[in-house]
């Protein structure tokens, strides 16, 4: 897996900011589609890099999913490359910023990025929404990484009478440093299928199977 990829793991995660749904008049381009994931792309008016978004479903409940999106130490186990993982604080139920550094192959540097994380639900609909954006300030910087400066992402979780849950995710990165656009934009195109294969591996191994989320309502 490519480091480029890794990028997209990272964001995969945790879902404000730049470049979300809604703040781009350019229309959505099919990049892929295979079994129950469909991956667009579009172009920004004010950013080198485009913003992705992956539409798919999944048998499970939503506690099991917010489970696994906020699992945020479980990324050392199963997200590649992945050196630390962890909470930072907790500002509320489904609030909170993270920390995550990443091995990057050499020559290019390693990096890390803080995040700030939070998911709300409707009442009416039971529809979960979260929003994530990088926060770079929030910590001092530590020797060694490149602070990613720019993240942002969003889930919305949708669950269907039938017992399946619609995702989709909307994410935009800028990994910093000299990395061309061109090359960041390519793994953008196909890195999140492995991605939310991921997630979905993560799901249907059990995990979190039987478990509640604080503050979700089935």
């Amino acid at each position: 897996m490519s480091f480029l990829y890794r990028f997209l793991i990272i964001s995969i995660w945790f879902s404000h900011g730049y470049i979300l749904s809604g703040q781009s008049e350019e229309p959505w381009d099919l990049i892929k589609e295979k079994e129950n994931l469909v991956v667009y792309g579009r172009k920004l008016h004010d950013s080198k890099f485009k913003e992705i978004k992956v539409e798919g479903r999944i048998r499970s409940t939503l506690s099991e999913l917010v489970l696994a999106l906020e699992d945020v130490k479980a990324q050392e186990e199963w997200v590649m490359r992945t050196i630390e993982a962890k909470i930072i604080d907790h500002s509320e139920t489904g609030s909170f910023h993270f920390y995550l550094s990443t091995d990057m192959p050499f020559p290019i540097k390693d990096r890390d990025l803080v995040v700030f994380y939070q998911r709300k639900q409707d009442p009416v609909t039971k529809i979960v929404k979260t929003i994530s954006y990088a926060t770079p300030d929030k910590i001092e910087r530590k020797s060694g990484f490149l602070r990613i400066p720019r993240f942002d992402s969003q889930y919305t979780l949708t669950p269907k009478e039938d017992g399946w849950i619609e995702i989709e995710y909307v994410m935009g990165v800028d990994p910093g440093g000299a990395l061309p656009a061109w090359l960041v934009n390519l793994a953008a195109s196909l890195g999140p299928v492995s991605t939310m294969n991921s997630l979905y591996n993560i799901i249907n191994s059990g995990r979190y199977t039987g478990l509640k989320a604080e503050g979700i309502v089935e």
